[in-house]
């Protein structure tokens, strides 16, 4: 009983806290939908949906380009070059590597931006790897492959999967999968792939997709366990202006759910494809009607693709570290309506500080503090907003 008067001594309340202004900026900087891929040793991106009023801009260039991945919150985009793992803004400025002397030609690369990692598959020497985003950037190897292809992580909270292409030692085309640790490997997909190159995932349906390029085919598989369904089996389809466009090599793959599309590109043709992700009525794989290209350059062959939607966030908050909120060391905090942008709301907070305090302050930023200290702050999260602090007054 001593415990919990003290802590309702050291209450404090701030007053009208609004969320406005803030997210406007964000909106008008990032309001749209965005694909990012690789292609001729260059990193292309365009708003979505692909169409004639989309421009398409390179943004860098390197010597030996294959993998990209974007925190577009944050407003990064990492890249695979050779040897390294690279980082630069979204406009391609600031760019520096982060990790280099990788043993072999890195080819694909995925974040896990909640636990601070980056995944890749070193495809020269056939190990997936990981690394702090943050230095010291120590490398992982968490297993290695006959022959490593693409991989995709699930980062669900059931789930928390790496799903990868590679073949066997015996040249056989499979899919495994394994923990974000490298723990408990298994096979998923053992048969029916003649030559698999990516896979995509769209986690919320529940689907991996990969291409196989020697077969001209797309497939995907429940992760459930459902039966897997062919998508794409076709040798040509009708472009834009009706011309008959061959489908040589499926290559690399990306899963667009806001507009239930897939994209893939073919490494025969140089082109990128669309499609539905549901098969129109009445067609076939060999004979659906809606795959159309998407974005078509001479010698330029898409090695990976990236669907990045737009960066937005419901406004919420989370107490740091655990324990139970208002005890010694672990804040709480109350609100008395929803935090909804434009509303006014009052916050109560419970300190952090055992003893009691006639000051505090809530420090609002783009991520959650872990780290306890003296004061009794609260730290928030709040993915939209700048950094600012409330000066709180004591109740």
């Amino acid at each position: 009983m001593a415990k919990r008067e003290n802590v309702m001594h050291n209450r404090v309340l701030v007053a009208t806290m609004i969320l406005t202004g803030f997210i406007n900026m964000v909106e008008s900087t990032l309001a749209a939908d965005r694909a990012y891929w690789a292609a001729g040793q260059k990193v292309f991106q365009t708003d979505l949906p692909f169409g004639s009023s989309s421009v398409t801009t390179p943004i860098m260039s390197g010597s030996s380009i294959s993998g990209v991945a974007v925190d577009r919150q944050s407003g990064h985009i990492y890249y695979t070059d050779g040897t390294e793992v690279r980082r630069a803004d979204l406009d391609g400025s600031n760019d520096q590597a982060l990790i280099s002397g990788l043993p072999g030609n890195v080819h694909d690369i995925e974040l896990d931006l909640c636990a601070g990692k980056i995944y890749w598959i070193d495809g020269g020497a056939n190990l997936v790897q990981c690394a702090d985003i943050e230095p010291p950037r120590t490398v992982t190897t968490l297993f290695s492959l006959p022959a490593a292809g693409f991989l995709e992580l699930d980062l669900r909270d059931n789930a928390k999967h790496i799903y990868y292409s590679y073949k066997d030692a015996l040249g056989v085309s499979k899919v495994g999968r394994s923990d974000l640790d490298g723990m408990n490997q298994v096979d998923i997909i053992t048969t029916g792939i003649s030559g698999i190159r990516d896979v995509g995932l769209d986690a919320a349906a529940g689907k991996l997709y990969w291409t196989d390029q020697l077969g001209e085919k797309i497939e995907c598989f429940d992760l459930d366990g459902n039966p897997r369904d062919v998508l794409i089996d076709m040798s040509t389809v009708a472009n834009n202006s009706g011309a008959t466009v061959p489908i040589d090599y499926p290559y690399a793959i990306a899963i667009d759910p806001e507009r239930n599309m897939f994209y893939f590109s073919d490494a025969g043709n140089d082109n990128m494809f669309g499609a539905g992700i549901d098969m129109p009525n009445n067609e076939t794989p060999g004979t659906r009607t809606d795959v159309v290209v998407v974005w078509g350059n001479a010698g330029l062959s898409a090695a990976t693709i990236e669907i990045v939607p737009e960066c937005t966030a419901v406004a919420s908050w989370n107490n740091y570290c655990s324990g139970k909120p208002g005890t010694c060391r672990i804040p709480g905090l109350t609100c008395d309506a929803d935090p909804i942008l434009g509303k006014t709301f009052n916050i109560l907070i419970e300190n952090s500080n055992c003893s009691a305090s006639v000051s505090g302050f809530l420090l609002v930023g783009t991520t959650q503090a872990c780290v306890p200290a003296g004061g009794g702050f609260l730290a928030v999260s709040a993915p939209f907003v700048l950094h600012f602090l409330v000066l709180l007054k004591q109740v």
